[in-house]
């Protein structure tokens, strides 16, 4: 699969985050082609290995003491969100 543009990128992330707890979902990801997952020695891209890799980045990403708030955030809302409560 050929590089994705910087829009498609962009977009690829914000449905990975928006789709990280929705396994079926997830595997449709554009992501999943991108050579930071399918490159040597990287095996196999599952849904798995990209919810890895988007949880290792945010943990990285915000590792900070003054980002504490924001991994927070990114974590409730995206990674690990409350359970909606059905109406």
């Amino acid at each position: 699969m050929p590089l994705l543009t910087r829009p498609d990128f962009e977009s690829a992330v914000r449905d990975a985050l928006r789709h990280y707890t929705q396994i079926d979902l997830l595997a449709a990801n554009a992501l999943l082609q991108a050579p930071l997952l399918t490159g040597p020695g990287s095996g196999a891209a599952t849904p798995q290995s990209l919810q890895t890799l988007l949880d290792e980045t945010a943990k990285a990403l915000f590792s900070g003491e003054r980002d504490h708030r924001l991994n927070r955030v990114m974590d409730s809302t995206y990674l690990h969100p409350a359970l909606k409560n059905p109406t």
